[in-house]
């Protein structure tokens, strides 16, 4: 009886298993893989401005199929953004 059992689950679980093709969304699409960081913008006495980052060898991040900003490890930053705009659009 417990054969039975067991020949009956295992193709239900195989099945339930399969892999998950994801989608990049269009709006970042262009942006997938991985870039080296030139320059940040702040926010001086009201105005904004470039400031350029110091090349180093941690200066490279890699933006994910959907958006998620990982550092040069391969872990999302520990005091990563809350938000980020592409062209002053939203993602």
């Amino acid at each position: 009886m417990k054969r039975f059992l067991y020949a009956l689950l295992l193709p239900i679980l195989l099945v339930g298993c399969k892999k998950h093709d994801f989608e990049t969304p269009p709006a970042i699409k262009e942006l997938v893989g991985k870039w080296r960081l030139k320059a940040v913008e702040k926010t001086v006495n009201g105005q904004t401005v470039w400031e350029e980052v110091p090349a180093q060898d941690g200066d490279t991040f890699t933006i994910r199929f959907d958006g998620i900003l990982l550092g040069s490890n391969g872990l999302p930053p520990c005091c990563g953004l809350d938000k980020y705009s592409i062209d002053g659009y939203p993602t």
